[in-house]
């Protein structure tokens, strides 16, 4: 595993030099998020492009970076200092904010079909922008973000089932019904109304879930909590984290999940352990071993990863990292 973790690393960080130019096309007006804000690149010149933040195109502040084309639908990025930035007239009202720590690079890419800008902090992945492709806003994707951070099968200390799919079909205490994702302040959040009106906030827990009922005032888009509370079990019969092999895994995704290294931990290996990989780590072996789906591989050699959890893989670690516990 370590071996073909360094090969990514290396991947990611190895770009050949390039004096292509910048692509109009392929750059101006294209619109990016992190699963809550949304930047918007403008191509200054030939080799320059001015990324704003949504919030500041008003204010008009933004941030520059240096852009080379290394092949087809791959681009270096790096952050450009102030001093060496010139606007032309029609963005002079600008000011530039390029207040991103010394190391902060980038890569633009295509990764399984995802048209993705990945940030880099001193050669180590980080974070992750996807494209806002046509007829799409960064509400859709918070929004799928949340969905994903719900979606599975539980069950109760009664022994009844929950689920939650991403069609909007849901069981609830053994019943089915319909759910639907509410907004808290403008953004798509973690509360959930039933078809019936019933309103929950629902948060991933190591173990399962921790459903609780409480009231929406849909004037200020805010829940207030009645103090009923369920904690449900997550079902082993099916994977907690399946979309994580079709899904970037950006920094937002994590405000929807514990800040918990285990957590993390058992999200990362889980997509080693869909492939069949067999831990030699006894905890790991213990959990997995428990999950009905898991099916261990002779050979950990013969599995291979799609770019797209082998991207996943390395955000995640970057996180576990970062958690002290």
């Amino acid at each position: 595993m370590k071996l073909l973790i360094t090969t990514l690393i290396c991947f990611f960080a190895a770009f050949q030099s390039s004096n292509a130019q910048v692509v109009k096309s392929e750059w101006d007006n294209t619109s990016w998020t992190d699963g809550i804000t949304e930047y918007k690149a403008k191509v200054l010149n030939s080799s320059q492009v001015l990324m704003i933040g949504s919030g500041y195109f008003d204010a008009g502040y933004g941030s520059v970076f240096q852009i080379q084309k290394v092949k087809d639908n791959e681009w270096r990025m790096s952050v450009l200092p102030n001093n060496n930035v010139v606007l032309p007239a029609n963005y002079a009202d600008f000011i530039v904010l390029n207040e991103l720590p010394d190391g902060i690079s980038g890569t633009r890419r295509i990764i399984d079909g995802n048209d993705v800008i990945i940030r880099m902090d001193n050669g180590k992945v980080t974070n992750a922008f996807v494209m806002i492709k046509s007829g799409k806003s960064v509400a859709d994707i918070t929004k799928a973000q949340v969905i994903q951070s719900i979606v599975g099968n539980y069950t109760d200390k009664n022994g009844l089932k929950y689920s939650f799919s991403t069609d909007g079909n849901a069981v609830f205490c053994g019943k089915a019904t319909k759910y639907e994702v509410l907004k808290d302040h403008s953004v798509p959040s973690q509360i959930i109304k039933l078809k019936n009106g019933n309103i929950y906030e629902v948060k991933p827990t190591l173990s399962g879930m921790i459903i609780t009922e409480g009231n929406y005032d849909k004037e200020v888009e805010e829940f207030t909590s009645n103090g009923k509370q369920i904690s449900i079990t997550a079902d082993n019969t099916t994977p907690r984290w399946a979309w994580l092999s079709n899904s970037i895994f950006t920094e937002y995704h994590q405000s929807h999940f514990p800040e918990s290294k285990k957590y993390i931990l058992l999200m990362r290996n889980e997509i080693w352990a869909r492939h069949g990989y067999r831990f030699t780590d006894p905890e790991l072996n213990t959990y997995f071993s428990s999950c009905k789906w898991y099916h261990p591989v002779n050979d950990n050699n013969t599995i291979k990863l799609t770019d797209i959890e082998s991207f996943n893989i390395l955000i995640l670690k970057d996180i576990e990292n970062k958690l002290s516990e």
